[in-house]
């Protein structure tokens, strides 16, 4: 497959989901700090696709409804075999400058250690993802995890994260743990 084709492959891909009734594609990419560690030509190329699936999730160039969720640490932004070495892409994953204790969440660029989710929403994640994890495997979340159950899991998460702030990442681990035992004891 080449860099042209691919693109293609993802601009078809999203609008067969959409005119199969599907509300988009999510292109989920972690670990982007292992980029850093590749040789310049290889690290140049990978930042360019990035950039160039950056680009294309706009659903005017590209892809219908689509989103990609990408995830890197804070070096990615200010190290010189990170973003910043293709320009093209720094330019577009550029935190915006607001005034002092300000948060855009919408931006393309968001710091969760900047804006932690509260409480609420580590509640709404959670059941976002038991009622995944019901498609995903066939069964009936609810029914072994309520929300009763969900709250509770999310305030013992937090109860223990007393130094620092809870990440995203541990309560979507912790509750996928949490499903899995469940789902097996079904």
């Amino acid at each position: 497959m080449t860099k042209v084709n691919g693109k293609e492959h993802l601009r078809s891909l999203s609008a067969l989901l959409d005119a199969m009734g599907y509300k988009g594609l999510l292109i989920i990419i972690d670990e982007l700090e292992r980029i850093m560690e590749e040789p310049r030509l290889r690290r140049r190329k990978s930042y360019t696709i990035l950039r160039e699936l950056i680009d294309n999730v706009d659903g005017e160039n590209g892809m219908r409804s689509s989103c990609l969720y990408a995830v890197a640490p804070p070096g990615q932004f200010e190290s010189a075999k990170g973003f910043i070495e293709v320009d093209a892409l720094a330019s577009r994953i550029q935190a915006p400058i607001l005034a002092e204790g300000q948060i855009d969440i919408m931006g393309s660029i968001v710091d969760l250690d900047a804006a932690p989710l509260s409480v609420a929403h580590q509640v709404d994640l959670a059941k976002n993802i038991r009622a995944l994890h019901s498609r995903a495997r066939e069964w009936d979340a609810e029914q072994s995890l309520d929300d009763a159950k969900l709250i509770s899991i999310v305030n013992d998460i937090n109860s223990r994260k007393v130094v620092s702030r809870l990440r995203v990442r541990e309560i979507c681990i912790q509750l996928v743990a949490a499903l899995e035992v469940a789902s097996a004891n079904a």
